[in-house]
């Protein structure tokens, strides 16, 4: 699972249950979700964060300077991504800087009240679908990297 700019649109890219690869188109699904959601708490799972570093889905490069130089806004989540796990499908470096933060608060002995929270859109698989790109109009060139 990658975020990729195709051209001049950002993707998802994805491998589905029955091993097909998907594209989801960022763009139309945020300003959808925008439109048609109400935003709320999704929990910071530090566990998380380090995976996503781990397996390379967090350019530090692209969190310095891109992520951290602008207002966050809130991520995307499918609740029922594949079967029960939820998936951040757009956000992931947001995610990663206020987990970040949070991290460097607690080390600075800087305590939180409640559990830590980011805000987020929660869709579900058959909303996020309606994005999904169809095989046939998958002409663009080489992927880069986001």
């Amino acid at each position: 699972m990658t975020d990729q700019l195709i051209g001049k649109a950002e993707i998802f890219q994805f491998t589905d249950e029955s091993g097909t690869e998907q594209w989801l188109a960022i763009e139309p699904l945020r300003h959808w979700a925008e439109a048609n959601c109400e935003p709320r708490g999704v929990p910071i799972d530090i566990r998380k964060v380090e995976d996503m570093f781990a397996n390379g889905r967090i350019d530090p490069e692209h969190l310095r300077k891109h992520t951290m130089q602008r207002d966050p806004r809130p991520i995307i989540v499918c609740k029922d991504f594949q079967g029960i796990a939820s998936e951040i499908v757009d956000g992931n470096h947001t995610y990663a800087a206020m987990a970040s933060a949070l991290m460097m608060a607690e080390r600075e002995g800087i305590q939180l009240p409640g559990s830590p929270n980011i805000p987020g859109y929660v869709i579900t698989r058959a909303q996020m679908e309606r994005f999904l790109v169809p095989l046939e109009a998958r002409t663009a060139g080489p992927a880069i990297i986001a």
